[in-house]
């Protein structure tokens, strides 16, 4: 419930007909999903308010204590959010395009997919911030800490569209030939024992390209070989089998339509994607923390998301380290979320 005046009016409706609302307190409460276009906030105290999906186009916000608050997918365009303290906040998705941040506190917030082109960094603070798949093109960066930020696939470089050429197109399609490599050494080794033997021996100049084709052929031969090995191999050594057409091609096509639909927030059809991924590549973390970002920040279902978080600690902090990205993320989430029911 929004917090009221002594004339019942809710906070909400105050801050969406452009009352000035400098110093108010706003901690833990709930605008989610609510038009604040303009909205006058200096200084406010919001502590944990949630703003999910909140629109907030140039809002402003200068000097607020937002600490901890979630702004999950929120619109905040051109936002005002000068020297505000966002330590902790989760910004996850959230569009900050050209909003003003010059001196703001981001350390620790979650900027994962968050939008921040054309934003004003200047001596912001991102100490540990999460901005893996951030967009942080033509964004000013001047005097902005980033000492122990996560920045996976973050875009800070504008790149220039590649021109289709005839050798990306062989380079994609061999990705689908396994040990391609072997074939062509070996081809190579073959033209070049062609090219000896019509040089000393007087041979027919398609002895050349014969030898290769047939190096070529042996190369198969020896790949398919491997190929075959190395399935059967965890077989009989350890009983068990490896799906040999769920290359990392696949896997990395699986991985962008369930990215798709989570970036659309078709939770359901989402989960569904990444269980189908684990179903074929049980090993694979991303897939495993995407649920586990799903039942927490989409879904709210705390005790699923508790779980989630758990498995990926209990199966991947020894085998990949406490500080690898997943790990620490998992780590946040639980602390985030507190105990659950006893």
């Amino acid at each position: 419930m929004d917090e009221k005046s002594d004339n019942d009016k809710p906070l909400s409706q105050r801050i969406h007909d452009g009352e000035d609302l400098t110093g108010t307190d706003l901690s833990n409460l709930d605008f989610s999903e609510q038009e604040l276009v303009h909205a006058r906030l200096r200084q406010c105290r919001g502590r944990k308010a949630n703003f999910m999906k909140a629109t907030l186009r140039y809002a402003d916000f200068a000097g607020a204590d937002l600490r901890e608050a979630y702004f999950i997918g929120a619109n905040l365009l051109e936002a005002n959010l000068e020297n505000a303290n966002l330590h902790g906040a989760d910004l996850y998705l959230a569009d900050l395009s050209r909003a003003n941040l010059k001196g703001a506190n981001l350390e620790g917030a979650n900027l994962e997919g968050a939008c921040l082109q054309g934003a004003d960094l200047t001596r912001a603070n991102l100490r540990t911030a999460n901005l893996n798949k951030a967009n942080l093109l033509d964004a000013i960066t001047l005097e902005t800490v980033f000492r122990g930020a996560s920045m996976l696939e973050t875009r800070t470089i504008r790149e220039k569209p590649k021109k289709p050429w005839f050798g990306n197109w062989l380079v994609n399609r061999a990705q689908y030939v396994s040990n391609l490599y072997i074939a062509i050494i070996v081809g190579a080794m073959g033209a070049m024992f062609g090219t000896m033997v019509t040089a000393t021996a007087n041979a027919p100049y398609w002895a050349i390209p014969f030898s290769g084709l047939m190096g070529v052929g042996i190369g198969f031969g020896i790949g398919h070989l491997l190929e075959s090995f190395s399935t059967k191999a965890p077989e009989i050594l350890y009983g068990r089998t490896r799906d040999v057409g769920y290359t990392d091609i696949l896997y990395k096509g699986d991985l962008s339509h369930a990215t798709y639909l989570y970036r659309l927030e078709r939770w359901p059809e989402a989960i569904e994607a990444y269980r189908e991924i684990l179903g074929k590549a049980p090993d694979k973390i991303e897939p495993q923390f995407r649920i586990a970002r799903i039942y927490h920040q989409g879904l709210r279902d705390l005790d699923q998301a508790r779980a989630a978080y758990q498995q990926i600690i209990d199966r991947y902090a020894q085998a990949l380290g406490e500080n690898h990205m997943y790990v620490l993320e998992s780590r946040r989430g639980l602390k985030e979320l507190g105990p659950g029911k006893v």
